[in-house]
């Protein structure tokens, strides 16, 4: 029974429960139902349909075409409605309800009952700042302008001088702050959206900022301007998280930029009476405010050029703004040029109304139907002082033009047009002509500059590749033998680049002998115009010879009527007065002519051709007129070179004849003889010809048949005595047949021609046997008056061949005499008018061989010759040396060749003999060695010797000179005036020297020899580039000799799969072995590989053109030393694109690398038989990776031959890495406001960098003054996008340290900072980053200008939520507990003295923080009063400001606080403080003394180390280093970290050995020199290396060096007194001595 009841009262007791549940959720249900049937609903009152207008709207001429009204919906398109309050109400809704929730619903529901909807739907307004309702929600509007030094100024009776403000601009700038508003309700009813209605005062709103909403730092929503409302629309999410928050409350401001409405202006004084919020305030700008502040805009253009008539179309347009303007002038004035153009139409100095007409001439104004038009008038350019010229001057020479419009409505526009021609007499062409148009607005007090319209015109004549003067046609040779050249001068304009016509074009004609030089008088009777031929034509239309007109001149400065006494040499050709010849763009015109020359001129000027030399050159009024174009435009020159005569042509066989040959004569015989030319007598009808006879043949007077020479003496003559006439001479007469008059062009030689046929009409013979020279006239042979032509056959044979070894034959036949055309003497040549001459060179028997070779360069050795000397040899040998037979060195130059000086001394010496049994010259090392072994005979005195100048020695034999079986050797020296570079090692000098001999007074056989010298002629070292490679790609830093045919870099020549996937920067070399071609078997190279690099790979990277140059290949060396060097090798493609595999070795210190190359093949050819190896490094230096500073790495390659040193070479290349190369690039990656995030980017090769720091790499970031460190956003990443957390990171005096950075891969550092700066101010950011123990400069540098506006600012609290994190100074990651701080609040008196109230004491918790609410606008000092365990206590108090509503307060806090860090945000409800603490510390700094007196403490380069040790000598830390380079700071530092503070530590340097020196009596040994190190507590100031926490240890390091007194000490005195001292006691001692000897002496006698 007692169990039946319990279960039941446990039964009812479920019951009430669920029932109790039940009811709850009915409750519930309820609520949420009426209330979201009482949410308002929008319903659409508007019957229009929303359409906004597209292009498919208009057609093609712009012409609205759409029937739709274009409507879009706003807010009285929609009412609202009041949802049904008679549902029903759910039945099983418990009976009683919550009287107070009922209100609380009733009141929340907004919505209007609609009686022509059966269904309800709702829709939630923004929250109207600017309602009657919300005005509670308004806190304050502010408005700042610009006062008259053009500060903003807020606008604030209480900063205003009796509520009045002198603005200088229209610019408004609006504030507006609002709070209280439920966070809830913002969200719910109004969707995070509040509008504001802005000022009726104002106008032309835009935002300020970038229109984006903050809270604290982050972006929470947008700011947008519509229809003179600021929208402000918050994020939703973000306005969720708020409430859940429970923040029920926002408070905000937005900032908004806009101009005053003018109108709004009282017109009578100018002044606006504003209304903000309860204050009414007065702003003056002035009785001429619409003058003065009235928007209104000006535009110049050119739109139309008249390129016929040369006139410009010039348009001002000005616009007026809203406001509109008065008083508005335009000055419209030519800036430049302005003596080019002139203004066209009715424009006087009275001022006259304008008109709409557009005459084409006159100035006419285009305004609006309703307004008035403006006056325009003429007017002298206004001077500096004055803007708006006065209309009624009289003379104007240099007029502008002033537009009065007068008053302009709102959104009026005026457009001037007016009219400019461009001037017919003026040089145009490229001179650009500048116009300025400037606006004006006239008020009662000043003239206002409203603004500049410009445009600028360039007139351009373009007549490239259509001015031209040619032969037009066939040059024809007329009946008399006269020519007719026909001439056509031509021009034409192009259309598309010319812009203006050229006026009175005149066509200037020159007949010219050349360029420079005039015809002769005598000539112009013989070549001169064809008066008759003349034409002209104009776009290929023959122009009315009326039109124009000629004139001629005989000095081509008068130009006159044509007559027929006068030779004319030029002429003009030019339109009438009336009828002038205007070229248009597009248009062409030429003239034709002819020019006739008469065959006298040949023969008055003695030549074969005649050059027709004509110039044309174009003149215009209105182009330029240039003083080497005679005052033309441009000059064409036309050359027509005619040839049809041959005075005199002359040539001989350069072969001797092989047989002998007879020739018969039939015809007259003449005999030449001392008597002249007589009749032959002798019964001979034929003769023979020798053989070895050479042929020669004359042929004169090929005219023709235009002149008798009849009477011309004709003479022929052999120069040498080895030569003879044999036989008869032939000689033709010849007349001239045509087949054509017509002359015909002949590319090759560039003239015109006719192809005559000179026939033989009869022939006589003359006998010249023995003779070495004749002379006749063709009357002594019968010829007498026949305009014949002459041809001379005849033959000449050498004798005397054993007396000389080669000779020059010189054959010159000249014409003299009278030549006659007619009846008439035309010309008398004289001897050498038309003599021709031929040169052979014949052997003689005598069979001297001379021979020219260079021999050896010795090194200068004396000042005498300072770029050392030139050894040649000169060898002689055959039969004899003649008497009076000269040599000739002779210094050669020209292309490619350096020239060498000879001096006195030049001639070394003339030795006779025979050298032994194979021996050569070039086998004796030098002159002595010569002298001493050849057993040659010096001969000198048998030649005289003559040094000419510096390039020329004659060496002339006394007698004859036997050789027999001996030779002759000459040795001349000669000194280099130039040097291959001793810094290029392919650089090379060539030099030349020649030898000459003289015989029968002609120098012949000239043997030429040459000597190249080198700068590494065996090998060479040379830069191929440097280059850095990221594992896919080779971009090329420094250009060498790896280069493409252009000249750029080839990074193909670097071979990528060698380098094994290794990544950083490189220098690639090449080494040149053979380069001048004279290697001989196999030779070994030794390449050392520079301090500071890595080898990288070795390969045989091309090989010369030679044959023998591709058979040399890397061989493996026998027998190498294991012990030293390890064997390599690998497989290319060579440059020569084969296949190449290349066996090298590599010492095991890496440090350098051999190679063997063979076999070579000796060939004098420069380069073809060379082979190239290149060797790639990678830098390692780390002052070059880490310090990004300038370093030379030199690389120096040696040459041996079994063993032995050939010769050496090497190539230093400095390399410094620029900006982009840096392995560190810093930059400011995002902008927020007051805070600013930066990245970092260090080794973005991926390569491995050298350490920095114990093993690792640091980096150390400093930030600028008014930045402030979000230490916990320090975050480090590897390869771009994975974390590190192993890394230290260490933050104090404004400087981040990273240590323990990966030295192999990418990294990415990121982090914010803070600026101490509030919007609208402006600083400069400083933000630098380099490796530790590097300079600054080696790292990268942010540092710019830096402002931040902002458009809004959301507060959901009125504290400020104040955060302090404690942190390891030396470890950023780690937070300190139990650090406690005093926050106290500060204040000023009226005097300015701070009092402070405790506001709390706070302790961090485990997470190292402590957390407050303080005030906005209130000054906090925060002080450290116990530090966490283990740390250093920081009691340097920290102040913070949160700045919100008193901007003008952080001036004041700024002046006040001295004595600590001042930290300042703006408006911002977060405020973070980091703070730091340190464990123990000791300072290590390096000294040294170098000199004995204390003087000299400059560093020692090289790296010194030291230890933290216990008493016990037991090494406690990692070592640290200080490592000095040339010329760094004298005083390094290095710092142990985080000791224990009350323990004694021992800080000793350590020697080469690694060994702690304790003992500073003792001499060390520290990078191998010996000093004695000090040690010294600076702190407790003991001589002792024992230091505890925030103690200063000095090392010095000093010489071993004894010290003696110094110059003027007290030490001096004491040496000098005992100097003197002993002394005397010496003279005492030898005076006494020399007693006791006179003493024994005199006791002896």
């Amino acid at each position: 029974m007692q169990e039946y009841l319990r279960r039941l009262l446990k039964d009812k007791a479920r019951l009430r429960k669920w029932k109790r549940v039940m009811i709850a959720l009915s409750c519930i249900v309820v609520v949420c139902t009426v209330y979201a049937l009482s949410l308002p609903a929008q319903t659409m009152t508007c019957d229009k349909e929303e359409h906004t207008h597209t292009a498919e709207c208009y057609d093609e001429n712009n012409e609205l075409i759409c029937e739709k009204e274009e409507h879009t919906h706003n807010e009285d398109c929609i009412k609202q409605e009041e949802v049904n309050e008679q549902e029903e109400v759910v039945k099983d809704e418990p009976e009683t309800q919550n009287d107070e929730q009922v209100s609380q619903e009733s009141e929340e529901e907004t919505t209007t009952t609609t009686t022509t909807e059966t269904t309800t739907e709702t829709t939630k307004q923004p929250f109207d700042l600017s309602s009657d309702a919300n005005k509670d929600k308004l806190k304050s509007i502010v408005i700042y302008y610009k006062d008259e030094y053009g500060k903003w100024k807020n606008l604030d009776s209480e900063n205003l001088d009796s509520g009045n403000g002198n603005p200088n601009s229209t610019e408004l700038y609006l504030k507006v702050e609002f709070d209280k508003i439920n966070t809830k309700e913002f969200l719910e009813k109004h969707n995070g959206i509040l509008v504001y209605s802005l000022p009726d005062f104002m106008r032309d709103f835009e935002k300020a900022g970038n229109g984006t909403l903050l809270a604290g730092d982050k972006n929470i929503g947008t700011i947008e301007i519509e229809k003179n409302k600021v929208k402000f629309t918050l994020d939703q999410t973000y306005l969720k998280g708020l409430v859940d928050k429970g923040s029920n409350q926002l408070n905000g401001s937005f900032y908004v930029k806009g101009q005053i409405d003018l109108t709004k202006i009282n017109n009578t004084d100018g002044k606006a009476t504003l209304t903000v919020g309860n204050k009414t305030v007065t702003l003056d700008y002035g009785p001429d405010c619409i003058e003065e502040f009235g928007s209104v805009t000006i535009d110049k253009q050119i739109p139309n050029v008249d390129k016929k008539d040369n006139s410009l179309t010039y348009t001002v347009t000005v616009t007026a703004g809203k406001d509109g303007c008065k008083g508005l002038y335009v000055v419209d004035k030519f800036t430049s040029n302005s003596n080019l153009v002139s203004y066209l139409g009715n424009i006087s100095s009275t001022e006259t109304t304008l008109t709409s007409t557009d005459n084409k001439k006159d100035p006419f104004e285009k305004i609006n139907d309703s307004t008035s038009h403006g006056k325009i008038y003429k007017a002298k350019i206004p001077d500096s002082n004055t803007k708006i010229p006065t209309s009624g001057e009289p003379n104007i020479t240099n007029p502008c033009i002033v537009w009065n419009i007068g008053n302009m409505e709102p959104n009026e526009i005026r457009t001037l047009t007016y009219y400019v021609k461009l001037k017919d007499k003026e040089s145009l062409n490229g001179n650009t002509i500048n116009n300025s148009a400037s606006l004006y607005s006239k008020g009662s007090t000043d003239t206002y500059d409203k603004g500049i319209g410009t445009a600028k015109f360039t007139p351009k004549i373009d007549y490239s590749n259509q001015f031209t003067k040619t032969v037009d046609g066939n040059i024809t040779r007329n009946k008399d033998g006269s020519y007719t050249i026909p001439f056509k001068s031509y021009i034409s304009i192009h259309e598309a680049t010319s812009n203006y016509t050229i006026k009175n074009l005149q066509f200037y004609d020159y007949l010219k002998h050349d360029l420079n030089t005039e015809i002769n008088a005598d000539l112009l009777q013989y070549i001169h115009f064809d008066k008759s031929t003349f034409k002209l034509y104009k776009n290929n239309s023959v122009v009315d010879s009326a039109k124009y007109n000629i004139k001629w001149s005989t000095d081509n400065t008068e130009f006159k009527e044509w007559n027929d006494k006068d030779n004319f040499r030029s002429f003009v050709l030019s339109g009438n007065e009336d009828t002038p010849i205007n070229l248009s763009p597009g248009e062409s015109c030429y003239i034709t002519y002819n020019v006739i020359v008469k065959p006298e001129v040949f023969a008055k000027l003695h030549t074969d051709s005649i050059n027709a030399f004509n110039r044309f050159i174009a003149h215009a009024d209105n182009v330029d007129k240039r003083d080497d174009f005679a005052g033309g435009f441009e000059a064409w020159n036309s050359i027509a070179n005619i040839k049809t005569y041959e005075w005199n042509g002359k040539q001989v066989d350069q072969s001797a004849t092989t047989t002998s040959q007879t020739e018969t004569m039939t015809e007259d015989r003449f005999i030449y003889g001392n008597k002249g030319i007589e009749k032959d007598s002798t019964s001979n009808t034929s003769f023979t010809i020798p053989e070895g006879s050479y042929k020669y043949t004359v042929e004169t007077n090929k005219t023709l048949n235009d002149f008798n020479v009849n009477e011309v003496t004709m003479t022929d003559t052999l120069t040498s005595k080895h030569m003879k006439y044999v036989g008869y001479m032939k000689v033709e007469a010849l007349k001239a047949e045509m087949n054509s008059q017509e002359l015909q062009w002949d590319e090759a030689s560039q003239n015109y021609k006719l192809q005559p046929t000179y026939n033989v009409v009869e022939t006589k013979w003359v006998n010249i046997n023995d003779q070495n020279s004749f002379s006749l006239k063709p009357s002594d042979l019968g010829w007498t008056d026949k305009n014949y032509a002459y041809r001379f056959t005849y033959y000449a044979k050498p004798d005397n061949l054993d007396t000389f070894t080669e000779t020059k034959v010189k054959n010159k036949f000249t014409l003299e005499g009278v030549v006659k055309k007619g009846d008439g003497t035309i010309t008398t040549f004289d001897k050498e008018d038309v003599s021709r001459e031929t040169t052979l060179t014949i052997k003689g028997n005598l069979n001297l061989k001379v021979n020219k070779q260079s021999w050896y360069y010795k090194e200068p050795d004396s000042n005498t010759w300072a770029n050392g000397e030139l050894y040649w040899v000169v060898d002689i040998g055959g039969t004899q040396i003649n008497k009076d037979m000269v040599f000739r060195d002779l210094i050669k130059t020209g292309d490619g060749i350096t020239n060498s000086i000879l001096r006195e001394g030049s001639l070394v010496g003339i030795y006779k003999g025979t050298l032994p049994e194979g021996k050569k010259i070039s086998d004796y090392k030098d002159i002595e060695d010569l002298k001493n072994k050849s057993g040659l005979t010096p001969i000198n005195d048998k030649f005289i010797s003559q040094l000419n100048g510096t390039n020329e020695l004659l060496l002339t034999a006394k007698d004859d000179i036997q050789l027999g079986n001996e030779k002759v050797y000459m040795i001349i020296k000669s000194e280099p005036s130039e040097l291959p570079s001793p810094t290029n090692n392919r650089d090379t000098k060539t030099y030349k020297n020649s030898i000459y001999i003289k015989e029968d007074g002609e120098y012949v056989s000239e043997i030429v020899a040459e000597k190249t010298l080198y700068t590494s002629p065996k090998i060479l070292k040379e830069l191929g580039q440097v280059f850095k490679y990221d594992g896919t790609k080779v971009t090329t830093l420094q250009i060498g000799a790896d280069k493409k045919g252009n000249g750029d870099a080839d990074p193909s020549k670097i071979d990528t799969k060698l380098l094994d996937n290794s990544k950083g920067v490189f220098i690639s070399w090449a080494f040149k072995v053979n380069y001048d071609g004279q290697l001989s078997g196999d030779y070994d190279v030794i390449d050392d590989i520079p301090v500071g690099m890595e080898f990288s790979y070795m390969r045989v990277k091309w090989h010369g053109d030679e044959y023998d140059a591709s058979q040399v290949t890397s061989k493996t060396i026998e027998n190498f030393d294991s012990s030293t060097w390890e064997q390599e090798y690998n497989d290319s493609k060579n440059d020569n694109k084969n296949s190449e595999h290349t066996i090298y070795y590599v010492s095991k210190d890496k440090k350098r690398t051999m190679i063997r190359l063979g076999e070579f093949k000796p060939m004098s050819i420069r380069d073809n038989n060379s082979v190239d190896v290149q060797v790639v490094c990678r830098i390692t230096d780390p002052q070059v990776l880490l310090g990004a500073r300038p370093s030379d790495f030199t690389n120096k390659v040696t040459l041996q031959k079994n063993g032995k040193d050939i010769a050496t070479s090497s190539s230093k290349v400095p390399v410094q890495l620029d900006d982009t190369d840096k392995n560190i690039n810093k930059e400011l990656a995002k902008k927020n406001g007051q805070k600013l995030e930066f990245e970092i980017d260090t080794n973005q090769l991926g390569q491995t960098l050298p350490t920095n720091d114990n093993g690792g790499l640091t980096l150390v970031d400093k930030l600028g003054d008014n930045l402030r460190l979000d230490m916990t956003s320090v975050k480090v990443y590897k390869n771009n996008n994975v974390e590190l957390t192993d890394c230290i990171k260490s933050y104090q005096n404004n400087t981040l340290e990273i240590s323990r950075i990966p030295n192999d891969v990418p990294i990415k550092i990121r982090y914010t900072v803070t600026v101490n700066m509030k919007p609208g101010d402006g600083v400069n950011i400083a933000n630098t980053a380099y490796w530790k123990g590097y300079s600054e400069n080696g790292g990268d540098t942010v540092q710019e200008s830096y402002s931040y506006s902002v458009s809004g600012i959301i507060q959901t609290s009125s504290v400020v939520n104040f955060k302090l994190t404690k942190l390891d100074q030396n470890n950023l990651d780690t937070v300190l507990r139990g650090a406690t701080f005093k926050i106290e609040k500060c204040t000023f008196d009226e005097s300015g003295n701070m009092t402070t109230s405790d506001i709390s004491t706070e302790t961090t918790n485990e997470n190292g923080i402590i957390t407050e609410q303080l005030q906005y606008d209130t000054l906090y000092r925060i002080t450290e009063t116990q530090a966490p365990y283990g740390y250093v206590l920081d009691d340097k108090p920290i102040y913070i400001l949160d700045v919100k509503d008193k901007d003008n307060y952080v001036n004041t806090v700024k002046q006040k606080i001295k004595d600590g860090e001042l930290n300042i945000l703006y408006k911002q409800e977060n405020f973070d403080l980091d703070v730091m603490n340190h464990k123990g510390e000791i300072t290590v700094v390096k000294k040294f003394i170098n000199d004995a007196a204390g003087k000299s403490t400059k560093p020692v380069s090289g790296t010194y180390r030291f230890g933290l040790y216990d008493d016990k000598n037991t090494l406690l830390q990692p070592i640290k280093t200080i490592t000095y380079s040339a010329n760094d700071n004298p005083d390094k530092s290095v710092k142990f970290e985080n000791l224990e503070l009350d323990k004694t530590y021992y800080v000793y340097e350590l020697d080469d050995q690694g060994h702690p020196i304790t003992d500073s009596s003792k001499e060390v040994t520290i990078n191998t020199m010996n000093y004695q190190v000090v040690y010294k507590n600076e702190t407790k100031n003991t001589d002792t290396s024992s230091a505890q926490n925030g103690d200063t240890v000095i090392v010095t390091n000093k010489s071993r060096t004894k010290i003696l007194p110094s110059t003027g000490s007290i030490g001096t005195l004491i040496y000098r007194l005992l100097g003197a001292t002993l002394v005397v006691a010496s003279l005492i001692c030898l005076s006494n001595i020399n007693k006791n000897n006179r003493k024994e002496k005199r006791r002896k006698r």
